[in-house]
């Protein structure tokens, strides 16, 4: 039941990113939903969710956008490996949430430009300053808005973060 619902929820997200990011640019950027989402999944669902939920959030993607599926895969597959990292290297003054954010600046950045070698490679105009100035930095800043307002209210929910480390089985 609870695949279930995740696998839901991410459809959701992804038909959003597509009907309804668009609608409320930051100068030149969209929030990126599907991080946010994936982010989230991980850090209260576990690792497991987010092995399941992620080829339903990339193909629901792939159709419902102009992107392709390659890009997608290569933009997203990073966030299961990236929080892991984050949690297994980090001191013990560095909070759940702090992680979260950081990881989420990372890898906002990382999502942001592969998208925009997409939209190069599709001959758009390589003007790097405009590039930063008009889409990472407002894009990062709506990402870690967005997501310190889902995860507080995750929080308030009493939903507890779960560790990234998968469990062994025989």
């Amino acid at each position: 039941m609870k695949g279930t619902v995740v696998g839901l929820v991410m459809l959701v997200t992804a038909l959003a990113q597509v009907t309804v990011a668009p609608l409320f640019p930051t100068q030149g950027a969209v929030p990126e939903l599907p991080l946010v989402a994936l982010l989230l999944t991980t850090v209260f669902a576990g690792p497991g969710a987010v092995m399941y939920c992620l080829p339903v959030l990339i193909l629901s993607l792939g159709f419902a956008s102009d992107v392709g599926f390659e890009w997608l895969v290569f933009a997203y597959l990073p966030v299961l490996p990236a929080v892991a990292w984050i949690e297994r290297h980090s001191g013990p003054l560095l909070g759940r949430y702090a992680q979260t954010l950081g990881i989420a600046v990372l890898l906002g950045l990382w999502v942001r430009m592969v998208f925009a070698s997409v939209a190069f490679a599709s001959g758009a105009d390589l003007a790097i300053s405009s590039l930063v100035r008009t889409i990472l930095i407002p894009g990062i800043l709506v990402d870690a808005g967005l997501l310190s307002f889902t995860y507080g209210v995750c929080r308030l929910l009493g939903w507890d973060a779960r560790s990234v480390s998968l469990q062994r089985v025989g």
